[in-house]
């Protein structure tokens, strides 16, 4: 459900008269400071701001439908460097609830950026209506009454220094929530941040009041409880841990000259007054990393560096294992809260009840740190000593020897008559010998031929030598036969 003007009212009670003096005084008081102006005049175009809301802001009741166009004195207001409140929490504009969304001029992006604007004056009024004409009216009191356009101011005197710190941390950060009866927000998803829904929006609005417009410490209403469940003055002093005047972060080897190797380790010196946050750690992945001097913790890429006085330095030790040849590129990174981005800004009146003083962050100009480091591993050089090795190989003679012989034997049987039958044998090697008949008459001839055979490398070295025995051994016979033929003469 959308709260009315009344429920906001209604965090007034119990404020002191100081606080309604300061609205009153905040009205006249700050001085405009210079905003950037397009470069040229720009022409109707429409925005919105991050999260959700529960009504839809382009089909809006009252005066103008499309709250997201900027138009007519919208437009005007906006060329002249203004800010301009688009719709409230809720996507609405009749009985506007804060934060408003605003949109402005930014030289660095080159046109239009949008940001959520926190009341930071519980007591003044929201002025967060829009006439048919674009111009600004505040109905708080059930009549638009028309106000001046929006300017910047040069800082808000009724916030002392830490309150000015809390208010930016909450802006850019956000916090748990945890609401009491009427600022319980339905639907509040137990954080307080701009960027996503109407009921954690509202809820980071009441944490800002609690700041900026502190109830008693022994208040019991649920505003008074509220402030106490959430920032009580523990957690205001740890937030102010969080947030240093000039954020520092550095990131240095601790180089002495020396040629690291695979394995070896290698310092690195990161220096900070950023405590209590991520700082984002990346590099290659030549090697490992891990903390090894200081108070500090690193979860995964996410190193935390414990302190409690961000107005002094910390370094701690980071140490890079070699693994493998090649760079070790070590970067660290951080966005911490800081003052210096935040903005004010005020519609400005001499009559009647004074408008809201808001603050706004400008993300596009968050304070980004970063620094960076390196370091190469080389190769482990390896020497291999060679031992000389004599191998005595044995050799036994092998003798192999093949013969083929071949033997024909050649039994010849003659019978004649009146003569004795002679039996001629020739053994012959590599060759075959006819038989000769040596009988001048041949009655009945038998001839049986059997061959054994082998082969062998000595046999074509013994066959000159056979054929001439068996010559002479032919010769022989022939002679005796002729002997014995002459005997019977």
């Amino acid at each position: 459900m959308r709260p009315r003007l009344t429920t906001r009212r209604r965090l007034t009670l119990g404020l002191s008269a100081s606080a309604l003096v300061a609205g009153l005084f905040l009205s006249t008081g700050p001085s405009a400071m210079a905003a950037d102006v397009p470069t040229a005049p720009a022409v109707q175009f429409a925005a919105t701001c991050a999260g959700t809301t529960d009504d839809d802001p382009t089909t809006a009741g009252g005066p103008v439908t499309d709250l997201t166009s900027v138009f007519g004195l919208r437009l005007t207001a906006y060329n002249n460097g203004g800010v301009v409140p688009l719709y409230d929490a809720f996507g609405g504009s009749v009985g506007a609830y804060p934060p408003l969304c605003g949109v402005r001029y930014d030289a660095g992006v080159g046109g239009p950026v949008t940001e959520w604007m926190f009341c930071t004056d519980i007591t003044s009024v929201v002025c967060g209506t829009t006439n048919a004409d674009g111009s600004l009216a505040d109905d708080h009191s059930g009549t638009a009454v028309p106000k001046n356009p929006v300017t910047d101011l040069d800082g808000n005197p009724k916030l002392s220094v830490n309150q000015e710190k809390l208010i930016s941390y909450l802006v850019q950060k956000g916090h748990s929530y945890t609401g009491t009866g009427s600022q319980s927000w339905p639907g509040n998803s137990g954080t307080a941040q701009a960027g996503t829904n109407s009921a954690d929006r509202t809820a980071l609005q009441t944490l800002i009041w609690c700041i900026s417009d502190a109830p008693s410490p022994t208040s019991t209403s649920d505003f008074g409880l509220t402030c106490a469940e959430n920032l009580d003055a523990a957690e205001q002093t740890r937030l102010l841990s969080l947030i240093p005047d000039d954020a520092k972060l550095s990131l240095e080897l601790n180089d002495d000259g020396t040629v690291y190797h695979v394995g070896d380790t290698a310092n690195f010196a990161l220096t900070t007054n950023v405590y209590n946050q991520p700082i984002t750690l990346t590099g290659t992945p030549a090697g490992s990393v891990e903390v090894c001097d200081g108070d500090a913790t690193l979860t995964g890429d996410q190193l935390t560096v414990l302190g409690s006085n961000p107005a002094v330095d910390t370094t701690i030790t980071l140490c890079a294992v070699g693994t493998e040849p090649g760079t070790i590129g070590i970067a660290a990174a951080a966005t911490p809260p800081s003052t210096k981005h935040i903005n004010w800004a005020q519609s400005i009146n001499t009559e009647g009840t004074p408008c809201q003083v808001y603050a706004n962050f400008s993300t596009v100009d968050e304070v980004q740190l970063a620094d960076s480091a390196e370091v190469s591993f080389e190769a482990v050089e390896t020497t291999t000593e060679t031992t000389p090795t004599t191998s005595t190989v044995e050799t036994t003679p092998t003798s192999s020897t093949s013969e083929t012989t071949e033997t024909t034997e050649t039994t010849e049987t003659t019978e004649t008559t009146g003569t004795t039958p002679v039996t001629n044998t020739t053994a012959t090697t590599g060759s075959t010998t006819e038989p000769s008949t040596y009988a001048s008459t041949t009655a009945t001839t038998t001839s049986t031929t059997p061959v054994l055979s082998a082969t062998g490398a000595n046999i074509p070295t013994a066959l000159p030598w056979v054929g001439l025995l068996s010559v002479l051994a032919g010769a022989g016979m022939l002679f005796a036969t002729r002997r014995r033929s002459g005997s019977h003469r």
